[in-house]
């Protein structure tokens, strides 16, 4: 962590592949995306037409310029399970997660909570995405102009939110 780019501050796909899974029965979280800083887009992880799938993850204090403090994809596909995005910043949309153009999203037992956006979506931002699924979550204390907790624009499929706890 503490590394800065222009794209994906810490981590940087394009026509890639992570997968980042629990292997021990520790308590601690597995995979760490920490204090990464973009100068556009994805403070923690950009994923350019890649694949990427979480479990256990911690994405937490990462902040972009542009979109996507924590995470930001574009025709990404994206799965996150028992993951934290948390206290991540971007001076425009998406302070947790920002996803666009035609992006799949999976989230099930994820806690979203104390991102903040300059622009839309303070937890999650989502224009144009293909799928977007969203379960067994919570999206909490997170701030931005419009949508603080969520932003969905434009979804090509209705979006399935399934057990929220959103305050």
């Amino acid at each position: 962590y503490n590394n800065s780019a222009v794209l994906g501050g810490n981590i940087y796909l394009e026509s890639s592949t992570l997968i980042a899974t629990r292997k021990t029965t520790s308590t601690e979280k597995h995979f760490e995306v920490r204090n990464g800083r973009a100068h556009e887009f994805g403070g923690g992880l950009a994923c350019v037409g890649s694949t990427v799938e979480m479990n256990d993850v911690l994405v937490v204090d990462n902040k972009a310029i542009l979109d996507g403090g924590g995470i930001y994809g574009v025709l990404c596909l994206f799965k996150a399970q028992s993951t934290s995005i948390t206290r991540n910043n971007a001076g425009g949309n998406g302070g947790g997660l920002f996803f666009q153009s035609i992006s799949n999203i999976a989230l099930e037992k994820v806690d979203v909570s104390q991102n903040n956006a300059g622009g839309n979506g303070g937890g999650l931002s989502a224009v144009r995405a293909r799928l977007f699924f969203m379960s067994t979550s919570t999206v909490s204390l997170n701030n931005a102009d419009e949508g603080g907790g969520l932003h969905l624009d434009n979804t090509l499929s209705e979006p399935i939110l399934q057990d929220l706890d959103i305050r």
